[in-house]
């Protein structure tokens, strides 16, 4: 595979990885195989427990293929990293976690999925919820990571991600005292 497609470097020291088209598509399909089967299912629902759950598999895949197809068609940066900190992309906009807001930052692995998080530290959390009035209210309310970015679509590996951030923005982690696990 090419990653020249899905990675991009706008400078030396910016990182932005766009999620792997190949993987979007198997996504779309593993989509589209569970909304077919929920409408093959439907008519022959014994009772109305039965129809719920067939209603509800063929709406809820049915947006995660919705999902899917605009991901193909307009891809979006998952992960931005620059010498300013850590962007990072959803369906409801990107946000900015800058580096001096970062109190700890780490990968962790569940049940196959890879996720890189980052924890705001207090002055952090109050700059970040000025910056977005939203998020930072439930940060505050739950807490929990500022950014927990899936790493599963991406073209690379999860660890190389992580280690080419950790390598790449060495400076702004020992500057900012931020613990990397």
């Amino acid at each position: 595979m090419n990653y020249q497609d899905s990675v991009s470097q706008a400078d030396e020291q910016a990182l932005i990885l766009y999620p792997s088209r190949q993987k979007v598509l198997l996504l779309l399909i593993g989509s589209l195989i569970f909304v077919g089967i929920g409408i093959f299912l439907f008519p022959n629902a014994s009772n109305p427990l039965n129809a719920g759950l067939e209603v509800f598999v063929i709406v809820f895949f049915g947006l995660c293929a919705l999902a899917s197809i605009f991901m193909l068609v307009k891809p979006f940066p998952l992960l931005q990293a620059s010498n300013e900190g850590l962007r990072s992309g959803t369906f409801f906009g990107d946000y900015l976690i800058s580096w001096g807001e970062i109190d700890f930052i780490f990968f962790s692995k569940t049940r196959g999925i890879s996720t890189l998080n980052v924890y705001l530290s207090e002055t952090g959390l109050q700059t970040f919820s000025v910056r977005y009035p939203r998020r930072g209210r439930l940060r505050r309310l739950f807490g929990g990571p500022a950014a927990a970015v899936p790493l599963t679509l991406l073209p690379l590996p999860a660890q190389q991600i992580f280690d080419t951030i950790q390598e790449r923005y060495q400076k702004q982690i020992e500057q900012y005292n931020i613990y990397v696990r």
